[in-house]
This record gives structure tokens, C-alpha cells and sequence, in this order.
């Protein structure tokens, strides 16, 4: 019983974490960009 438990959380946290981890990364990743990028492209 512990062991199905255990295997259906790990099962069904992970995909969650990693969007997030994604998401946050892409953002930080775009952001970054866009603060160092900002004031040297002549846009």
C-alpha cells in the first residue's frame, strides 16, 4: 500500500516542479536578457 502510494506521488508531482522550475527559468532567462540587452540595443 505504501509502496503504490509512493509510486503514484512520484508519479504525479514531478511534471508540476519541472514546469514551474521552466517557467521560472525561461522568465528569469528573458528578463535578464531584456535588462542587459535593453540599453545596448538600439531599439
Amino acid at each position: 500500500m505504501s509502496n503504490s502510494d509512493q509510486a503514484a506521488t512520484l508519479t504525479a508531482r514531478p511534471p508540476i516542479p519541472a514546469l514551474a522550475y521552466l517557467l521560472t527559468g525561461c522568465i528569469a532567462v528573458i528578463g535578464s536578457n531584456s535588462l542587459v540587452l535593453g540599453p545596448i540595443a538600439p531599439a
